[in-house]
């Protein structure tokens, strides 16, 4: 059975683009993501593994992360600029003995790897898409490692961003453990002929379905960015929220000047914030104050399905000048936006 075919047997709701918006309750599934733990469908990342005896030296000299000082196994949260200092995608790079993995946004990797191939002069250094992962099952909430542990037999303990290979049924299995701004999730690497299996296992053992309403109401409660939304290369590493992967202390890396100079001297014109929504409010909608003055643009925003309640849920960027004295709400062409105090 292919996973098209299991969606429409399981009446799950879907997009053009035959990705899962909602299985049966949206409601239902935050709530297991925010409070338990819930399993979604993930074909948003692109796995690239690297190879040859210069890889380390290169990615690091490309990355706002420190990787010479990372051992194997350990899962590194790195943006990759340009020389300007614009984001080209936020990765996570798993470590290795002999080779790296690169889990790159399927929307950023061909500019990613074409701006990498252009770095590249004598080095060593081999980047080859992995065409038999297409799917992550991703398994997240307060008790993930629990419920996987439940549903497949296993025995595993939580260790933030590690990675670690298991054999389930004699098969192998990666399984990334990534914290990410108080996210803990829990990424299993499947051939696509697992993956059914996989998520009836999950399934028995009550964890919940979660589409993409629920997964992206988790990433925006945790102020995360995403690929066409906050990652692209309209914007440096301080405007969507990720100076917290920029390692301050590492030597020379493409785009570190113009990175360091906007901390330095203040510079940084905007930033994310997180709203509530009330009305209907789509992404690149641009946000005014009680003036009707310009002070932003929405960047990510969850449309609700009937069965939710009227609030909804964005993330904007907005200018520091407004932030500093923030009014007591913003607004869209047909949206009232109330700041939301961040989780984290």
């Amino acid at each position: 059975m292919s996973l098209i075919d299991f969606f429409k047997r399981m009446n799950a709701h879907t997009n053009q683009s035959q990705q899962v918006l909602y299985w049966s309750s949206v409601k239902e599934e935050i709530h297991a993501l925010m409070n338990n733990c819930g399993a979604s469908i993930n074909d948003e990342y692109c796995l690239v593994d690297v190879t040859g005896k210069d890889r380390r030296d290169l990615m690091h000299r490309m990355s706002t992360q420190n990787l010479k000082s990372a051992c194997d196994t350990q899962i590194v949260a790195t943006v990759c600029p340009d020389q300007n200092g614009r984001i080209i995608d936020y990765v996570y790079y798993i470590l290795g003995k002999e080779k790296d993995i690169m889990m790159c946004h399927q929307a950023c990797h061909q500019e990613l790897l074409s701006w990498l191939d252009s770095m590249v002069f004598r080095e060593d250094i081999q980047f080859v898409v992995r065409e038999n992962i297409k799917h992550q099952v991703v398994v997240s909430g307060p008790n993930a490692v629990l419920s996987l542990n439940r549903a497949l037999g296993l025995s595993l303990n939580w260790h933030a961003n590690v990675a670690i290979w298991v054999d389930w049924q004699g098969r192998p299995i990666d399984i990334l453990m990534i914290e990410d701004k108080g996210l803990q999730s829990l990424h299993l690497l499947l051939d696509e002929s697992l993956i059914l299996s996989v998520l009836v296992y999950l399934m028995q053992a009550q964890v919940c379905l979660a589409g993409l309403y629920a997964v992206d109401y988790q990433r925006i409660m945790h102020l995360l960015p995403a690929a066409n939304a906050e990652i692209k290369r309209l914007y440096n590493p301080h405007e969507i929220g990720l100076s917290h992967v920029i390692d301050w202390n590492k030597g020379c890396y493409v785009g570190q000047e113009v990175i360091a100079r906007l901390d330095t001297y203040q510079k940084i014109k905007q930033t994310l914030c997180r709203f509530k929504v009330k009305g209907v409010v789509q992404a690149d909608e641009r946000v005014l104050d009680e003036q009707g003055q310009d002070v932003g643009v929405v960047t990510s925003a969850v449309c609700w399905p009937t069965d939710m309640p009227e609030e909804g849920i964005a993330l904007a960027l907005i200018k520091k000048s407004t932030i500093q004295d923030m009014p007591t709400f913003l607004k869209t062409s047909q949206a009232i936006l109330i700041h939301d105090t961040p989780i984290i």
